[in-house]
């Protein structure tokens, strides 16, 4: 069996063209919430892209249309030359396009394989040798993984479950993964070792990943780019390209390029907060 390196991550796939998208939460005419406005970005297959912006923006609304969970009022999104989401593409979710939520979505019921195993075949059935072997392998490619494939999601970590998580999403060979604050509601320690493994995951399994924060430094230190977010509605108000040599690790946070990064991106950041607060926004997607 050819090794799952050799199946997952290295089509050139996952080019993202988001075109003037525009989503408005209730009636137009009775002054609905304006989420997005003319948002536009391309995304080159396997980038890494990071969406920052203060709560309400629109980051999770802008994720939730690429993978198919909401419709948008004006405007598309193209994924490899086809569009999958306009006011006239009805919004339908689909393998080519997986997200990883903010809250665990494991079966507590399953072992960690068969969890695994589920996303890549939406099934409880009896799985494939050859399908077996090649979640064991990306388990063991995600932190040595698989030597706890037997047991069960409560019998291990919070990070343990989200680094499984991702590896279930990984298994559908998506197009585009979509994390969405996965690591919100980690402590610091967690966090760093969450990184490193994302950072290491993705240059062993190269996917386009859109990656959604509130935290500028781990925008920074995963992204290729990085995308700020105007508060609502919700537009691209500046992208910085994060000239960071790859592999990189944690270690990169103390570097002068990395300080550099940070301090030149923090005031638009600063700057939207600022404007989110003053308006006495609500979080919203």
């Amino acid at each position: 069996m050819a090794e799952i390196g050799a199946e997952i991550g290295t089509k050139a796939r996952g080019s993202v063209s988001i075109e003037n998208l525009g989503k408005v939460y209730g009636a137009v005419e009775k002054a609905g919430v304006v989420a997005l406005d003319h948002c536009s970005l391309a995304i080159a297959p396997n980038e890494f892209i990071a969406l920052v912006g203060p709560s309400g923006c629109g980051k999770s609304t802008l994720a939730n249309i690429l993978a198919g969970f909401d419709q948008p009022n004006t405007g598309s999104v193209s994924l490899d030359g086809q569009i999958i989401a306009s006011p006239s593409v009805l919004a339908k979710p689909g393998p080519d396009r997986v997200m990883v939520f903010q809250h665990g979505a494991l079966f507590p019921w399953m072992t960690i394989l068969d969890n695994v195993l589920y996303g890549a075949t939406r099934s409880a059935a009896p799985h494939s040798d050859d399908l077996r072997a090649s979640a064991l392998d990306l388990l063991r490619r995600s932190g040595g993984l698989n030597r706890v494939a037997a047991r069960f999601p409560g019998q291990v970590s919070s990070g343990m479950q989200r680094r499984i998580e991702i590896v279930r999403a990984l298994m559908t060979d998506p197009a585009i993964l979509i994390l969405d604050e996965p690591f919100r509601a980690m402590d610091s320690i967690a966090k760093s070792r969450m990184h490193n493994h994302v950072l290491a995951l993705h240059e062993s399994v190269p996917k386009t990943t859109v990656f959604i924060t509130h935290d500028l430094q781990e925008a920074l230190l995963l992204a290729d780019r990085v995308v700020v977010m105007t508060t609502r509605p919700g537009r691209i108000k500046q992208i910085v390209e994060v000239d960071l040599p790859r592999p990189r690790t944690t270690e990169v946070l103390a570097s002068e390029k990395f300080l550099a990064l940070k301090a030149a991106t923090h005031q638009a950041v600063h700057d939207e907060a600022l404007k989110a607060f003053e308006a006495g926004e609500k979080e919203r997607a």
